[in-house]
């Protein structure tokens, strides 16, 4: 038991309110993707694939990390370590970001179909991102008296080694894709100097836009301040706790908005949204792709 001071009083019901956003934006990102979740099934014949089966995975494991996270920090629990404690609330977040950075394995895999090397290279660094199975170990709860609530009392370091790893990884086969896509559908620009640079960027903003990668690009960002803020010995363990599991919500919101987009051809034309998903045949990209003006 932990006395109350102002300041830890503070963080807590700070750290709470901000597990009831978090639970507001997962609930609206749900709510507002209904009808696209069944005009993709539906675009599939209701089939159930192996990307289908990791993309509904990871959408309930992030629901259930978001909904006992919140029921953790703001209903009374008789012992905070047992029953729907830190260690329960812990272990199912854990497997959340692996299912998360899975669907993004997925979609590197499609795009380096012709590259055992890559594929193998992006398995071996996904295999990484189970570090985060060290929350469990490294939270460590407290009871603060005299409300009898439960907070996070202490983030140990090696709690940082999941944040890490799939930042890395993130980053990683973000920056690999992107390349990939650029190199194959690089054209020679007409024009010199900023002509060129305008016209080169055009087409790389409207490549990564059809493609989907600028999706994952604040992805990419909140990752690495959700590092920054697991590596801080400054920064209060309660919002370190809620870093994380916000990380978990928007890397998972961003994944399965692109995966959606995919089946419903969105992003490119139908034959391409298909090879992406099925991994059946490497993607065909070309000019004809993207509409350029």
């Amino acid at each position: 038991m932990v006395a109350a001071t102002p300041l830890l009083t503070n963080h807590s019901l700070t750290a709470s309110y901000l597990h009831v956003a978090v639970c507001t934006v997962w609930i609206w990102d749900a709510l507002t993707s209904v009808s696209s979740e069944i005009e993709a099934r539906r675009r599939i014949g209701f089939r159930i694939t192996l990307p289908d089966t990791v993309y509904l995975l990871a959408r309930v494991i992030a629901g259930v990390t978001v909904l006992t996270n919140i029921i953790h920090a703001v209903v009374w629990s008789k012992e905070c370590d047992t029953g729907l404690g830190t260690q329960t609330v812990a272990w199912i977040a854990a497997f959340a970001s692996p299912l998360n950075t899975l669907l993004f394995l997925i979609r590197a895999n499609a795009v380096f179909m012709q590259s055992k090397r890559s594929r193998v290279a992006f398995f071996l660094l996904w295999i990484t991102t189970f570090a985060t199975l060290t929350a469990p170990f490294s939270l460590i709860n407290g009871r603060l008296q005299p409300m009898g609530y439960c907070f996070v009392e202490r983030v140990k370091r090696i709690g940082a080694a999941g944040a890490i790893t799939i930042a890395i990884f993130d980053t990683v086969v973000f920056t690999s894709i992107t390349y990939k896509l650029l190199a194959v559908n690089r054209v020679e620009e007409p024009g010199s100097g900023a002509l060129l640079f305008v016209n080169t960027t055009n087409r790389m903003s409207k490549v990564l836009l059809m493609t989907g990668q600028l999706y994952y690009f604040p992805v990419i960002t909140l990752n690495t301040l959700v590092m920054a803020v697991t590596l801080s010995s400054s920064a209060p363990p309660q919002y370190q706790a809620v870093a994380l599991v916000a990380d978990v919500v928007f890397q998972n919101a961003m994944a399965c908005h692109v995966f959606r987009l995919l089946r419903l051809g969105f992003l490119q034309n139908d034959s391409t949204s298909l090879d992406i998903l099925s991994c059946k045949s490497p993607l065909q990209w070309n000019e004809s792709n993207i509409d350029y003006v």
